[in-house]
């Protein structure tokens, strides 16, 4: 054998060897069909966000009432979106102490 004909045949032998080889590609006539799994339904909410705050403000200010009181502010807080859009709900509770007790809402209680 002449030195062409072996570099020849090393070459075809080093294609045949280093070829990608699939394996799947023979399993795949015979192969059973694999099902894909179940979508899962999408949740009611796309997104829930629940706040629930409690805030002390020790120099807050009456309308009305000279000087500054201490107030309470209760928070909830509700988002969400769904598949028809969204919703923002805001619930704020304020409680205070006026300083001056005869004084509420504008109107002296003293009053007849």
């Amino acid at each position: 054998m002449s030195y062409r004909h072996q570099d020849v045949a090393a070459a075809l032998l080093s294609i045949l060897i280093l070829a990608p080889i699939n394996p799947a590609s023979a399993a795949e006539s015979n192969a059973i069909p694999i099902r894909a799994p179940p979508v899962a339904d999408a949740p009611f909410f796309f997104v829930n966000d629940n706040y629930l705050t409690y805030s002390y403000l020790p120099e807050g200010a009456d309308p009305g009432v000279p000087g500054k009181t201490e107030k309470q502010v209760y928070s909830f807080s509700h988002f969400d979106v769904w598949a028809y859009g969204t919703n923002f709900v805001n619930l704020n509770l304020f409680k205070g102490r006026s300083k001056n007790k005869s004084f509420y809402f504008g109107h002296s209680r003293n009053s007849v």
